[in-house]
């Protein structure tokens, strides 16, 4: 259970940055090991601290396919970057396509389920974590979401 975390409680979109050591088989998904960035948004009570800190637990009831990451011993919570003030599936979907025009290699249909638009949420990084955290940046700013940007620290 992470007890303190520098996570805003304003609702907002996020991605999410997970380590993975080693392979893991998910059924449909495989997934190698390295960094992994999954884009998400939160707009529930609480806002982005209460859905983040969800994440960074392990020990939780499985609701959407990240989950199957994060419940794991194997998966690394490094933290989230996000935006405050916009969230919902446009955002995501203006996120996801951003990620995947910087070269971040997709993994078809995870965490998309409820995005026709997207192919899926989830990302493999091809590049070191310093980069990501620049297209974090880019991808907020190109996708007009306004708001306070920052980082939240995970478990890593």
């Amino acid at each position: 259970m992470i007890a303190d975390h520098d996570c805003p409680s304003e609702k907002g979109v996020y991605l999410l940055v997970v380590k993975i050591d080693g392979k893991i088989d998910l059924g449909r998904w495989s997934l190698s090991e390295g960094y992994y960035v999954y884009v998400g948004s939160a707009g529930g009570p609480g806002g982005l601290a209460s859905r983040l800190v969800r994440h960074f637990r392990r020990v939780k009831r499985v609701h959407w396919h990240i989950d199957r990451l994060t419940s794991r011993g194997d998966v690394t919570v490094l933290g989230a970057f996000y935006s405050v003030g916009i969230w919902g599936r446009e955002a995501e979907a203006c996120l996801s396509g951003c990620l995947e025009d910087e070269g971040f290699i997709v993994i078809n249909g995870f965490g998309s389920s409820d995005d026709k638009s997207s192919k899926g949420h989830l990302f493999k990084v091809t590049s070191s974590l310093g980069k990501l955290a620049t297209v974090a940046v880019e991808c907020f700013k190109i996708c007009d979401l306004g708001g306070k940007t920052g980082w939240c620290n995970g478990e890593g």
